[in-house]
């Protein structure tokens, strides 16, 4: 009996580049310590320092390689949808994208929890990175009677929505896998990308306004006004976080930024993780009270209430940047504690919208994935910015925010 040929042993690099995702993937950047890297990929430390200069280039290298994996795949949609419809290339380009993810969730995971490092790094080439993927779909030769909006705005909504099934699957708010969910999501991605032609696209532009817009004070948590030795660590945690990333946030940091000393810190929180689980949770609930503003709550008009809570969303982000940064930097890391307040999170929106009045004609769709794309749109306008890939302040993409909104939510009952 002939034995099957044995697959040819992995190279050392890359036996450090499948532990690196993986680890960072399930731990975060700050739990991929060179330690426990080297011990998962069988080699000593010694020999990681033979292929990557430190721990940071090689999180760096393996983003890029990860990066240019997922261009050429777009890439190769592109190009067996040539001649086609760009409905047809959004559909493609949907289910590529969750089947990869569902193929290999610690790379999509990698990337996302790596790029706050890169953009703090190289915000250039994180903007490189995004154009590159949206001239994939910028690119593309449309019928005559169709048109695809990819503009950075478009873009980063559209990509956001497409990755929001993904990071819910991974971080254990949603089941996967996240395949069944394209034909579904794609429909929301073609009437936000696709018009035909000659119609007025969804997403718009604005001017840039003169100054940036109001930044700090108004919206924020009431542990970022505190100046109690608690308050002072949280809010130094959350700025640190904010700019820099989670791995950033060393006890020695914090303190330091917080002008307390470590001990402190371990007198307020039970460790390091506590604090930022505390942040994170304090953050959330401090959301949740401030909905009654984003919408007219006395209002029952959902097209009133969806507007004006998408307003309200943006304003936020403008006047307390750090607070959204945050979270958007910690979600997954640090929230496997939180599954049950975000859960609830989620439902009590379910329950505001379940009890507004639609316009006549429309139904308010609140199925999982739907909600779920609308909650990926509410962030992605911030998250985008956050990262320099859009131009601030946010509230100057409102009208923006409130047709997608309304779009997504709001469906024809005929």
């Amino acid at each position: 009996m002939t034995e099957a040929p044995k697959e040819p042993r992995k190279s050392t690099r890359d036996r450090i580049a499948e532990a690196v995702i993986r680890l960072v993937s399930r731990s975060g950047t700050a739990g991929a310590s060179v330690r426990r890297i080297t011990r998962a990929a069988g080699c000593n430390e010694s020999v990681l320092y033979d292929h990557f200069k430190n721990k940071a280039a090689m999180q760096r290298t393996v983003f890029d390689e990860l990066i240019d994996r997922r261009n050429t795949m777009y890439a190769s949609v592109v190009e067996r949808n040539t001649g086609g419809s760009a409905r047809d290339l959004i559909r493609d380009w949907t289910r590529t994208t969750l089947e990869s993810f569902d193929e290999d969730p610690d790379a999509f995971a990698f990337v996302g929890l790596t790029s706050p490092s890169v953009i703090a790094d190289d915000p250039e080439h994180v903007r490189e990175v995004f154009d590159q993927m949206r001239s994939h779909l910028a690119g593309f030769e449309t019928r005559p009677d169709e048109q695809i909006d990819a503009s950075p705005v478009a873009f980063a909504i559209a990509y956001k929505i497409l990755l929001g099934a993904a990071i819910e699957i991974h971080a254990g708010t949603k089941e996967g896998p996240s395949a069944p969910l394209a034909e579904e999501l794609a429909g929301i991605l073609i009437a936000l990308l696709v018009r035909p032609a000659g119609a007025p696209p969804l997403v718009t532009e604005p001017e840039p306004p003169i100054g940036a817009g109001p930044r700090q004070g108004i919206h924020c948590p009431e542990f970022m006004r505190e100046d109690s030795t608690r308050g002072r660590l949280m809010a130094a945690t959350t700025r640190i976080v904010a700019k820099n990333g989670v791995e950033a946030a060393t006890v020695r940091a914090i303190s330091s930024l917080a002008k307390c000393h470590d001990t402190d810190l371990y007198s307020k929180f039970r460790n390091k993780q506590s604090l930022l689980h505390t942040v994170h949770g304090e953050i959330l609930e401090h959301w949740y009270e401030m909905r009654s503003d984003f919408g007219n709550a006395g209002d029952p008009d959902a097209r009133v209430f969806i507007e004006n809570w998408a307003k309200g969303a943006l304003l936020a982000f403008d006047h307390e940047p750090e607070t959204y940064a945050y979270v958007l930097l910690t979600y997954p890391p640090v929230t496997e504690g939180l599954l049950d307040s975000h859960a609830f999170n989620i439902a009590n929106g379910i329950r505001v919208f379940s009890d507004l009045t639609p316009p006549p004609g429309h139904r308010i769709d609140l199925s999982p994935q739907n909600y779920l794309a609308f909650r990926s749109a509410m962030i992605a306008i911030p998250r985008a910015i956050n990262a320099g890939l859009v131009v601030g302040p946010a509230v100057r993409h409102t009208e923006t925010l409130q047709r997608v909104a309304c779009r997504i939510l709001l469906r024809p009952t005929d």
